[in-house]
């Protein structure tokens, strides 16, 4: 949680100097820039010295065992290319970690999306290797509990104003333009 925290805080200083989130962060060492977002917290800028290693990456690594693992980072991106200066920047977003029990129960991880089923924190008490992923919310959350079937285009919601909102159900309680509590 401590790691989150402190990647929580580039962020938001990230933010300060550019009006907006690094682009989404993707486990898989092979994307491009555009799917490693959290290693623009490290330059040309130094919000952070150095991106931390998910604890829990040896126990939800791919079976091959090439996946480097970091925490993973999806959200709600300005989406307009001739409109915004980085259309893959982040207005809201979701940093989490798989947790103890190693297995992906993310299923509304971008905080726009939704399938019908709940996301769950991590609860200690509940047993070293409970259901739960470990989270941290940040950003805009005017999208929060905003259903998209494709990559949702901030701008264009700011354009035209409409949206289905369904909620964004973390342990059991609904959030809709409000952001969960961080693990």
């Amino acid at each position: 949680k401590g790691e989150l925290r402190s990647l929580a805080t580039a962020m938001e200083s990230y933010y300060l100097d550019f009006k907006m989130y690094p682009a989404q962060h993707e486990r898989d060492a092979g994307n491009n820039r555009n799917s490693r977002g959290l290693f623009w917290l490290t330059s040309p800028i130094s919000y952070i010295s150095s991106i931390p290693t998910d604890p829990f990456s040896e126990f939800s690594a791919d079976s091959d065992n090439t996946t480097y693992i970091t925490y993973e980072l999806g959200g709600v991106e300005f989406g307009s290319v001739t409109v915004d200066p980085c259309s893959v920047c982040q207005v809201t977003w979701a940093m989490f970690s798989n947790g103890p029990d190693a297995t992906q129960n993310i299923w509304q991880d971008n905080p726009h999306y939704n399938r019908g089923l709940p996301t769950w924190n991590y609860a200690p008490t509940n047993g070293t290797k409970s259901t739960g992923e470990i989270f941290r919310w940040g950003g805009d959350p005017l999208l929060i509990g905003a259903q998209a079937d494709t990559m949702f285009q901030y701008s264009l919601f700011k354009k035209q104003g409409n949206v289905n909102y369904v909620g964004l159900n973390v342990d059991g309680t609904v959030y809709v333009k409000r952001l969960p509590p961080n693990s």
